[in-house]
């Protein structure tokens, strides 16, 4: 009953809707993109050729003072270069090699950005609008995606800035009309608090606490708040850095993540540079935030252990076996998670095989030893064979069941009148007449924060 509806809206966004286009805006912005690119290369002193190849640009950061780590191509060694690798977003001492990176990310970010501006407006131009096509179900969890219209929608952030936000701007609503959004805060740790029975994050939230600050002030002892306007430039940047932490932690390490992977993303975060460069935030202090999450919040460090153990007896030979509101069964040789609303996530093939491995940890005196451990692993084929343990169910099934809160509000939604013409992840954006646009709001905003009848 609720499927097949989402389904529908999913045809009907693609077929019948469309979002308004700012064709000027768009020109305008494609000159300040090639403009501010220029610049980065200017300063830079290099071609752009140079920042392209790989080779080059090796070079001239060795030429720089600098020294570009290795990663495994498919022919060998090659310089870890790519944007996505975490050399290039880490923020390097030396201000001639971070000129260099700067200007590689726009260099080579150039012409793919502008390829999605003129998709835009080619799409503006044949439609009259921009056809809001998203794919249904595509994600394991059954999350949407982009899909079919040459540009991901759903790539496009609200906030952080960048082109791609820049871009987001450019859709607007039609004449007489305002767009209309909202989103879910922090649905993903609220939802990981309930199914994991962490009792006090959940009354946190609901009072409306400062979450982030509180975690934060635990651990660094030490007053952490948001800024107020009589604090110095000084006061206020220490308190968002640390406010950061807490939040990267809170809404990061619910899943098991490790303290090597959680200080990889504070040295990338730009908040957070003058404290990394300054050694307060360090690896030791990184392992300290991830012990001090997990001492915090026992009920769900406890429950990765949990849902590990019941997959491994439902794959075993057991019928059934219950988490919370989480339960684990087989099915057509699929090991399948039950969720509270109703669906069920598959996991292909699942089976348990042996396992013998180093793992690294801190002890109680900090020192970083190493210990062999032995048991079973499960292994399910998600298209390709995939290792999965207590941390991956765990995010899965969070991510699952935020989905199916945020899904069943859309159709609340829709069923109050309002025409939904996106959605991206956990925000969703009607359009309205000018003048209801506040009540339009408050009845979004009314529905997003109803509880769905099986939670």
């Amino acid at each position: 009953a609720v499927e097949l509806r989402l389904i529908e809206h999913t045809v009907r966004l693609g077929v019948e809707r469309s979002i308004g286009f700012d064709r000027d805006a768009a020109e305008r912005l494609k000159a300040e993109i090639t403009a501010e690119v220029q610049t980065l290369v200017d300063v830079a002193g290099v071609d752009r050729s140079t920042l392209r190849s790989v080779k080059r640009f090796d070079g001239a950061i060795r030429a720089a003072g600098g020294s570009v780590p290795k990663k495994q191509g498919k022919g060998g060694q090659i310089p870890a270069v790519a944007k996505t690798d975490d050399w290039m977003q880490l923020r390097h001492p030396e201000p001639r090699v971070q000129t260099l990176i700067d200007a590689r990310l726009a260099a080579t970010s150039e012409s793919p950005t502008l390829a999605r501006i003129d998709t835009l407006l080619r799409l503006d131009k044949a439609h009259g609008g921009i056809p809001p096509v998203l794919a249904y179900a595509a994600a394991h969890t059954g999350r949407w995606s982009g899909a079919g219209s040459g540009v991901n929608l759903q790539n496009l952030p609200s906030r952080g800035g960048g082109a791609n936000t820049k871009i987001r701007k450019l859709l607007v609503a039609r004449p007489g009309h305002r767009l209309v959004g909202a989103d879910l805060g922090q649905i993903e740790a609220r939802v990981l608090a309930w199914a994991a029975g962490q009792d006090d994050l959940l009354a946190a939230f609901a009072g409306g606490r400062d979450v982030y600050s509180e975690f934060a002030a635990n651990v660094f002892g030490e007053e952490v708040r948001k800024p107020r306007d009589d604090d110095s430039p000084e006061v206020a940047k220490r308190l968002k850095a640390l406010r950061h932490v807490g939040k990267t932690a809170v809404l990061g390490l619910g899943y098991r993540m490790g303290r090597k992977r959680f200080w990889a993303g504070l040295q990338q975060a730009p908040e957070l540079a003058a404290l990394v460069a300054s050694g307060e935030l360090s690896p030791a202090v990184a392992a300290a935030v991830v012990r001090g999450y997990r001492t915090t919040y026992r009920r769900i460090a406890g429950t990765w252990k949990a849902v590990e153990e019941a997959a491994l007896d439902v794959i075993g030979g057991a019928s059934r076996r219950d988490v919370g509101p989480l339960s684990f069964r087989c099915a057509d040789d699929s090991l399948l998670l039950d969720l509270p609303s109703g669906r069920w996530l598959r996991y292909p093939a699942a089976r348990s095989e042996p396992r013998s491995r180093d793992i690294e940890f801190l002890d109680g005196d900090g020192n970083l030893v190493r210990k062999c451990i032995d048991g079973p692993q499960i292994l399910a084929r998600m298209p390709e064979e995939k290792a999965l343990h207590g941390g991956v169910f765990i995010e899965n099934a969070v991510q699952a069941i935020a989905r199916d809160v945020f899904a069943e509000a859309m159709l609340r939604i829709e069923g109050n009148g309002h025409e939904i013409l996106l959605h991206v992840h956990d925000e969703v954006i009607v359009e309205t007449l000018e003048g209801a646009a506040d009540d339009t709001l408050e009845s979004v905003c009314h529905e997003l924060r109803r509880a769905p009848s099986w939670a």
